[in-house]
């Protein structure tokens, strides 16, 4: 669910150091946390299902307004969001506060980013279906098999009374996470992703106004931006190219448990001047997204994301490069990289 604002933050340039958390207000944060986790009451399979299936379906079918925050160590940004719900096909916009104009728009299972003086870009569907406040409606039974969850306490978020759950996983390979679910419409108002052991707060994002009575302009669905793009034609996605084989290149074994292999497709990856050409392989455990990018080697040092709770892990084999970054602990993007051999 941090996708879109790490996307913004690259391009609109957030505030540094505007954060309300200091180091210890955010490790003070996360040991209540932890103490409030073992004080939780376990839900039952059943129950838990129901809970994420509500709110998958509250953020894709309600029609919503508000104005919410993602805020982590040295970053804050704010989004306006128009939601229109539809079980066919969804309508939103939701535009950065912050830094450059930038904005998403979507129809149905179609988003297009638009950033001022930048190409309109499409964002895939494993990326798109987990913008805030959403949970993947595909991936529910994942998560069940990946976190257990905890009911904690009644919470105010945005003026509204939501019931706090803690998303707690089985096993270190991912980081847990806490949410706040809006008790008559069952939409997620915050969520909150924590360090492994609940030892302290990565980020979150939370409403900080929130309308759910479905009255707003629908023109205020359409984009601004638009009109302003350099290329209004978006580019048309690069075919993919045959399944790797024996002396073309790492192929894929066996992958860490609990994730499974949403999408495989070629992208383009530029660095300052220079443009390669790598296949990325797009993984999800229900909740996090790990990707892993399979390359020829050209020798050239590739740039570690400087986000905090972004783990990146690389190696080399025989003229091929495997990248593996994702929001997870560091030990389980070097599990991905070394799932890749070659045969």
């Amino acid at each position: 669910m941090m996708f879109l604002s790490r996307v913004m933050h690259v391009l609109s340039g957030s505030r540094r150091g505007g954060s309300r958390w200091g180091r210890a207000g955010m490790g003070a944060l996360a040991l209540a946390m932890m103490a409030s986790v073992l004080a939780a009451d376990l839900l039952t399979a059943s129950e838990a299902a129901d809970v994420l299936k509500r709110a998958s379906a509250a953020a894709r079918n309600k029609t919503y307004t508000g104005i919410y925050n993602f805020i982590g160590p040295g970053t804050a940004m704010s989004f306006r969001l128009y939601h229109l719900g539809d079980a066919l096909a969804e309508q939103e916009r939701r535009e950065a506060l912050d830094g450059v104009p930038v904005e998403y728009v979507r129809t149905g299972d179609t988003v297009l980013l638009y950033a001022e003086g930048r190409r309109p870009m499409h964002i895939d569907k494993q990326t798109s279906s987990r913008f805030f406040p959403a949970i993947a409606p595909d991936q529910i039974a994942d998560v069940l098999e990946n976190y257990v969850l905890r009911r904690i306490a009644v919470e105010r978020v945005a003026g509204m009374e939501c019931m706090s759950f803690s998303l707690e996983p089985k096993d270190k390979l991912r980081n847990p996470h806490r949410m706040c679910v809006d008790q008559h419409s069952g939409l997620v108002l915050k969520f909150v992703r924590f360090a492994p052991g609940w030892s302290e707060i990565i980020d979150q994002q939370a409403f900080l106004q929130i309308d759910l009575s479905g009255g707003f302009d629908r023109r205020l669905l359409a984009s601004v931006l638009a009109s302003k793009s350099p290329e209004r034609q978006v580019a048309a996605a690069v075919p993919a190219p045959p399944a790797q084989t024996a002396g073309e290149g790492p192929v894929m074994g066996e992958l860490p448990k609990g994730f499974r292999l949403m999408q495989s497709s070629v992208t383009m990856i530029q660095e300052g001047n220079r443009v390669r050409k790598a296949r990325q392989y797009t993984f999800s455990d229900g909740m996090a997204l790990v990707s892993v990018f399979v390359e020829r080697d050209s020798g050239t040092p590739v740039s570690q994301p400087a986000v905090k709770g972004t783990s990146f892990y690389t190696r080399q084999l025989n003229g091929w490069r495997v990248v593996a970054v994702g929001e997870v602990p560091p030990q389980t993007v070097q599990l991905f990289a070394e799932a890749f051999a070659l045969k």
